[in-house]
């Protein structure tokens, strides 16, 4: 049900602006090879990406595809709507294939689907794009209607360096970077005692519980006593202040690995 939420105009109004997106498009088109054509985004959501590859190079050919219709409505043409795992491109299509915010969403099932899809569509390249470290606690939400608690933004799984050598067996990692504007997290202890211990919840801008539909949270579980809430709340805040800043995305080049 949480699809619902990605076809919403409101998300992609917010989506892609300020200045960790423009750094992110940078770092992609420079990780991009020179002598590449045809390029796949996938999960291009209203397009910042495309947008910052056609004209930075005029001699691309970029294509994207979202799973949100809304998005590619807003998106640079060419696009189409469709989403990982089954795309309708012929095998080896594409140079490159970037895949930006669209792994962390799946779950694994259609995890090992989508990047043996990746697989089969990039010639010599891939660009992957995942939240850097993310303590996935830190945005977890509760709904108001059914009492579930899901990540605010629908991610399921946290990526390290390490996580990225292994993501494409066929592919090289060549390059990695870190990129985003620096922030403070949430330590996966003072998220866990915000949570459990203090029943307090991310604030989201936007929601839709991906279990009974509705866009209704609350902040804090009814059961457990405001001031214990606080408490854990200031602990958390603590704890993050001394924590290291770190930026929110990871970013690898991977080539494919030659067949002698």
């Amino acid at each position: 049900m949480r699809e619902t939420m990605y076809h919403s105009d409101a998300v992609w109004q917010q989506y892609g602006q300020g200045p960790d997106y423009c750094e992110r498009a940078a770092v992609v088109l420079d990780l991009i090879p020179e002598w590449a054509q045809w390029i796949l985004d996938v999960g291009c959501g209203s397009g910042d990406v495309l947008r910052a590859l056609t004209a930075a190079r005029q001699h691309l050919h970029a294509i994207g595809c979202d799973s949100s219709y809304v998005a590619c409505i807003r998106a640079p043409q060419p696009v189409i709507c469709a989403a990982l795992p089954t795309l309708p491109f012929r095998d080896k299509s594409f140079d490159v294939v970037v895949c930006l915010e669209v792994l962390e969403h799946l779950d694994e099932e259609q995890y090992v689907a989508a990047v043996r899809e990746v697989d089969r569509l990039a010639r010599y390249s891939v660009v992957i794009g995942v939240p850097y470290r993310e303590t996935l606690q830190a945005k977890y939400v509760l709904c108001a209607s059914c009492l579930n608690s899901s990540h605010a933004d629908g991610h399921v799984r946290s990526y390290s360096i390490g996580d990225l050598y292994n993501l494409l067996p066929a592919f090289q990692l060549c390059k990695i970077v870190l990129t985003g504007i620096k922030k403070k997290r949430q330590s996966k202890i003072g998220s866990w005692l915000t949570m459990r211990i203090g029943g307090r919840y991310y604030h989201p801008k936007l929601f839709c519980c991906p279990y009974c539909g509705s866009d209704s949270f609350l902040e804090q579980r009814p059961n457990v006593p405001p001031l214990l809430g606080k408490l854990t709340a200031l602990l958390c805040h603590i704890l993050t202040m001394y924590a290291r800043p770190m930026p929110y995305w990871i970013i690898g080049l991977y080539e494919r690995r030659r067949a002698y």
